[in-house]
């Protein structure tokens, strides 16, 4: 009986290291480019997607990432804002994967610098410091 607990130990472990490592696999798919459309695509079937594009167009989120933006301290924002930065970048590259969303960081009506323009400024700032 003892050899027989410590093969079903042994098939045991293999199972649970077959699972860490299929877990692991699963980890690298959601470090794909579109992780976040892959991830979150089941809400377009709750929220049509022409709804969610209605909504944020209408919304104060598309000037409140833009008045963020306009913000070139890389200081200020590594010091202070970095926690803040962090999620508006994550929502930037959350509307960036579907093809729909990705219409609000380009040119807009009544839009001063588009969303885009901004984060190439700042990536140029970023690169010379």
């Amino acid at each position: 009986e003892v050899n027989t607990s410590n093969n079903n130990n042994n098939n045991n472990n293999n199972n649970n290291n077959s699972s860490s490592s299929s877990s692991s696999s699963t980890k690298k798919k959601l470090d794909t480019s579109n992780s976040y459309f892959k991830k979150y695509s089941y809400v377009q079937d709750l929220i049509p997607i022409d709804q969610v594009f209605k909504l944020l167009e209408a919304s104060a989120v598309i000037p409140i990432l833009e008045s963020y933006l306009r913000n070139d301290s890389l200081l200020e924002i590594a010091r202070s804002q970095l926690y803040l930065y962090t999620h508006l970048l994550k929502l930037i590259q959350a509307l960036s994967v579907h093809p729909k969303l990705i219409i609000l960081l380009q040119d807009l009506p009544n839009q001063h610098t588009s969303i885009n323009d901004l984060l190439k400024n700042l990536n140029r700032i970023a690169s010379v410091a």
